[in-house]
């Protein structure tokens, strides 16, 4: 009945009905919002060291040392302190953590496929209630 159209990858499966994290569904319905969250932990610090150090750079005496041992430590704190993203659900039973990666594109993907879907699956609830209220259509209850 689902064919996860939409993504499928990450432990995460998508369809224009529901979404499948970890096998836990979440029919699209019941999602309110989602986001996108990053966490950079010591960013601010790698780059005043990479910029001290190259400003340190410039001079030719025992400053040049230092700049180069500030330069390398900022790269350093840089690539091991990295930043990571995380895809945050936000549905009818609360807040749910739902992707954490490296990589902001892997975040991105899934965030634009969830879009999609739910639009996709907004346009068929919508017209399944114009159906509904359409004159031609008697509805009784018995």
């Amino acid at each position: 009945m689902n064919n996860f159209k939409h993504y499928k990858g990450h432990g995460i499966k998508l369809s224009s009905f529901e979404l499948i994290i970890d096998n836990e569904r979440y029919p699209l319905e019941q999602i309110v919002s989602f986001e996108l969250i990053e966490t950079n932990k010591l960013p601010t610090l790698g780059i005043l060291f990479i910029l001290i150090g190259a400003l340190l750079l410039l001079d030719e005496g025992d400053q040049f040392v230092m700049g180069g041992i500030l330069f390398f430590s900022g790269l350093l704190l840089r690539i091991i302190f990295d930043s990571s993203y995380t895809l945050r659900l936000t549905t009818s039973n609360g807040n749910i953590t739902a992707l954490q990666s490296t990589l902001r594109r892997e975040i991105l993907d899934v965030i634009t496929a969830l879009d999609q879907a739910m639009a996709e699956n907004r346009k068929r609830v919508e017209s399944f209630g114009n159906i509904l209220e359409s004159p031609y259509i008697d509805v009784r209850r018995e």
